[in-house]
């Protein structure tokens, strides 16, 4: 998954998740996603964290055919220019892994 960066007010996210359980009925998602382009940072610098709505024209979710475990539904997301405001960022722009593991 990748951001365009920071456009001023907000981020703009493409890219793909995988195994994420009950996505088609959430109303907030959390994406941990590349802010900073590979080649300027250094192992898990330059991710940034988000919590924000799933904007379902931007977002679409299928499901996972499982052989087992069907209690728990389980989904892939594939992200296209979803719009994320400054706001909904968690922690400090590149730092979103840290954040993700200390809170």
């Amino acid at each position: 998954m990748q951001s365009e960066g920071g456009k001023g007010d907000h981020y703009v996210v493409h890219g793909q998740k995988v195994f994420i359980s009950t996505a088609q009925v959430a109303n907030k998602i959390m994406l941990l996603t590349r802010t900073t382009p590979i080649e300027e940072c250094k192992g898990t610098e330059g991710l940034s964290l988000f919590y924000c709505d799933p904007d379902r024209s931007r977002v679409e979710v299928r499901e996972i055919e499982k052989m087992g475990r069907k209690c728990v539904d389980t989904n892939q997301l594939f992200i296209d220019g979803l719009r994320i405001p400054v706001q909904d960022r968690v922690g400090d722009e590149g730092k979103g892994f840290r954040t993700s593991c200390t809170g």
